[in-house]
């Protein structure tokens, strides 16, 4: 028994569905729908995960992050709290996408899972530290937390305890661990 569910609607953008914004928000309420009748009918609280995966690459980085905004904004509008953005390869667009979050739901929980390969570089070539680093000052502006795990396989959580007071990340990490392990 899992805590937490995803919509399954990882390739759901309108790059992959050729500029059909109506049948990619079709695809986003559908998946959304199904995640949140799994999640009822388990009988226990579970959380609902809006799954929003890599834009495909694209050379324009701001078409990425206009793609993100455009996804979370529908998601939001079926009333998504969480959201993850899963196996991205670079931090184009998520910036900014987690602020248009934050700013319209201030209590929202987002993930950003990256993927790394073992030499600690993306398929884009992207250094780990670096993404870390640029993800600290989304930290710092948004509050999002910075979830990752290490070379070792250690789940770790990055927060500035002036943005998140220890015993909130002590909450914090309670809580991922119960839907992480």
């Amino acid at each position: 028994g899992a805590d937490a569910i995803c919509s399954n609607t990882f390739s759901a953008n309108r790059i992959i569905f050729g500029q059909d914004e109506a049948h990619t928000a079709r695809v986003i309420r559908t998946g959304w729908d199904i995640a949140c009748m799994a999640a009822a009918e388990s009988g226990r609280d579970i959380a609902v995960f809006a799954s929003i995966g890599p834009a495909p690459v694209i050379a324009d980085p701001e078409r990425s992050g206009e793609e993100y905004i455009w996804t979370a904004k529908h998601f939001l509008e079926i009333g998504a709290e969480n959201f993850i953005f899963e196996t991205l390869s670079s931090t184009d667009g998520i910036t900014r996408a987690a602020a248009y979050i934050k700013e319209n739901a201030p209590d929202a929980f987002i993930i950003a899972s990256f993927a790394v390969l073992s030499g600690g570089y993306t398929a884009e070539g992207y250094f780990d530290g670096d993404i870390i680093k640029e993800l600290g000052e989304m930290h710092m502006k948004t509050g999002a937390l910075i979830i990752y795990t290490s070379d070792d396989s250690v789940l770790q959580v990055a927060a500035h305890e002036d943005i998140v007071p220890t015993q909130e990340l002590y909450d914090i990490c309670e809580k991922i661990s119960k839907l992480v392990f």
